[in-house]
C-alpha cells in the first residue's frame, strides 16, 4: 500500500528553464544552447543546487570568462525569470494525493540561495508535509545519501514510498534503496503509472459501495435469471461468461468517475479466462491504466479486492 509520494519540483511540478532567460538576451538560439552547454553549463549549477554560494560560483566562472560576465551574473541575480510557470496538471495530481490525505514530500536538486523565490511564488509547495532540497543538505540526487536522509528524516519504508523525478538516472537511485520509483514524462501518464502501482486518486466511499453493489447484482441476476453458455456477435461466439464480464464492465464504467482502479489485484479466474487473445490492448483499458484487456479484467472484476474493506 503506497502511504507517501515524493516528488521532485524542476519540470515535473514547476517549469523551469534557464532558456526563458537567456533567448531574452542573446539573438539566437543557437548562442543560447552554446552559452548553456559550454559556460552556465549543468555541471556548474550543480554545484550549487549542492549548496555551493552563488557569490563565489559567479565570481570563479567570470574569471574564467570575463567576456561573458555579465551574462554569467544574470544567472542569479535575474534567476526569477527562468520560471515558466507551474506544470498545473502535475499539480492536479498533487491535489488529488493530498485530499486522500496521502503524505506528501519534495526531494529536489535545487540551490538554498533560489528555492525561497519559488516558495514564496507557488502556494502549492505549502501542501508538502516535509521536504529535503539538496543546497540545504549538502547532497544531491541521485547520491544514494539524500534518498536515505528523506527516509531517515521523515521515518518513511520504502516499498510504501513512491518517488517521481524526470531524471531517469534519480528514479533508478531511489529504486536501488528499494523506493518505488516512477519516471515523469508528462503528467497523464503520471496518473496511469501511479494506477499501475495499485494506488487509486478517487473515492472509495459510498459512491463507490454502490458500484460494487451493482457489480454483484448483475451476478446474482445472471444465476437467477440465466443467459445462454454462448452469445454469437458477428463471426465470433463469446462464452457467457464474456458476457457476463462485458455487463460488469459496462456497469463499472457507469461509476468509474469516483472509484477507477481501486486497490486492485490479479484474479486468477479472470487471468484463466481472457489469457487468450479474444480482445487485447483496447484503448479503453488503456485510458484505465492497464496493460492489456486481460489485466482489465483482473483488476476490474475482482469484487473481493477492488474495494478493500
Amino acid at each position: 500500500m503506497i502511504t507517501s509520494v515524493v516528488f521532485d519540483l524542476g519540470n515535473v511540478l514547476i517549469d523551469w528553464d534557464p532558456r526563458y532567460l537567456y533567448r531574452k538576451l542573446m539573438p539566437t538560439e543557437t548562442e543560447v544552447e552554446w552559452f548553456l552547454g559550454n559556460i552556465c553549463d549543468d555541471e556548474w549549477n550543480a554545484k550549487h543546487d549542492a549548496g555551493y554560494p552563488f557569490s563565489e560560483g559567479i565570481v570563479e566562472l567570470s574569471e574564467k570568462y570575463p567576456q561573458y560576465s555579465e551574462l554569467i551574473r544574470d544567472w542569479f541575480e535575474r534567476w526569477e525569470e527562468m520560471l515558466g510557470g507551474p506544470i498545473e496538471e502535475t499539480v492536479e495530481v498533487l491535489n488529488d494525493l493530498k485530499t486522500k490525505e496521502v503524505s506528501l514530500y519534495i526531494l529536489s536538486n535545487w540551490s538554498a540561495e533560489t528555492y525561497p523565490i519559488a516558495e514564496a511564488r507557488y502556494d502549492f509547495l505549502s501542501w508538502f508535509d516535509g521536504k529535503i532540497i539538496s543546497g540545504e543538505s549538502g547532497i544531491i540526487k541521485p547520491d544514494p545519501d539524500i534518498y536515505q536522509l528523506l527516509l531517515n528524516t521523515y521515518d518513511l519504508t520504502p516499498h510504501h514510498t513512491v518517488f517521481i523525478d524526470d531524471k531517469s538516472a534519480n528514479v533508478n537511485a531511489a529504486r536501488s534503496l528499494g523506493i518505488l520509483g516512477i519516471h515523469f514524462q508528462n503528467p497523464a501518464k503520471l496518473r496511469i503509472d501511479l494506477e499501475k502501482l495499485k494506488y487509486s486518486f478517487y473515492s472509495s466511499g459510498s459512491l463507490a459501495k454502490t458500484c460494487c453493489f451493482k457489480l454483484c447484482f448483475f451476478d446474482s441476476f445472471r444465476h437467477t435469471v440465466g443467459v445462454p453458455k454462448t452469445v454469437s456477435l458477428g463471426r465470433r461466439v463469446y462464452s457467457n461468461v464474456f458476457i457476463a464480464y462485458l455487463g460488469r464492465i459496462f456497469l463499472f464504467s457507469y461509476f468509474s468517475h469516483v472509484c477507477l482502479g481501486s486497490y486492485s489485484r490479479t484474479c486468477g479466474s479472470s487471468t484463466k479466462i481472457f489469457s487468450g487473445n479474444v480482445i487485447r490492448d483496447s484503448p479503453v483499458f488503456y485510458w484505465l491504466g492497464v496493460d492489456n484487456f486481460r489485466d482489465s479484467f483482473s483488476a476490474l472484476c475482482c469484487r473481493r479486492t477492488l474495494f478493500p474493506p
